[in-house]
């Protein structure tokens, strides 16, 4: 099974970093608090309407920001057990 994580700590670095990124988009007018961003990185998502205002910040910085370039594919193995609970190969 493939499962996306994005890479926010990445996003946050390409805006020169946390408090960077709250600057800009206080001037940008966005409405968040500083811990927004750190609940991002902490939980590591970025709510989509909130990527969105970052795309736009980016193009307004000179530069794209693209969801591509920043998640990244963990497979996970299936596991498979037994009636016993003894892990088997999948």
């Amino acid at each position: 099974m493939t499962n996306l994580q994005m890479d926010v700590r990445g996003v946050v670095k390409k805006f020169g970093g946390r408090a960077q990124l709250y600057r800009k988009l206080c001037v940008a007018k966005v409405e968040l608090s500083h811990r927004t961003i750190d609940n991002w990185i902490q939980s590591g998502v970025i709510p989509m309407h909130r990527f969105l205002q970052l795309m736009a910040l980016a193009k307004d910085e000179g530069f794209t920001l693209n969801l591509r370039e920043h998640t990244k594919n963990e497979t996970k193995k299936a596991r498979v057990t037994d009636s016993t609970g003894t892990e088997k190969q999948a």
